[in-house]
């Protein structure tokens, strides 16, 4: 009987390591991908400054193109705002932000 037990903890020990190190595996993989989410966004934001800064220029300035490719890099900054608003609801986040943004509000109009 006693066997029982200790094969019985033994097995329950080695399933709980493995669900440990698979929790651990995918939350890696997650803050990762989200990294890499952010690091597009970023870029992406600054793609679009650019090319704001260059359809500003007397050379380009009306460049139906160029003017194109702003209207494009804002839809994609758009989604990839979405994803990150979906992210932070997704993990309770949306609760700081609720918390932080009449914080915002008030110091912008004070």
């Amino acid at each position: 009987m006693i066997y029982v037990i200790y094969t019985l903890l033994f097995a329950s020990l080695v399933v709980n390591c493995f669900f440990g190190w698979f929790i651990y595996r995918t939350l890696l993989r997650h803050s990762d991908l989200v990294a890499l989410v952010e690091d597009l966004e970023y870029k992406i934001d600054f793609f679009r400054q650019h090319l704001e800064s260059l359809h500003e220029l007397p050379m380009f300035y009306g460049e139906p193109t160029v003017q194109n490719l702003i209207e494009h890099s804002q839809v994609l900054l758009s989604s990839f705002e979405k994803f990150n608003n979906d992210y932070d609801f997704f993990n309770g986040e949306e609760e700081d932000y609720e918390l932080q943004t009449p914080v915002e509000n008030q110091i912008g109009s004070g």
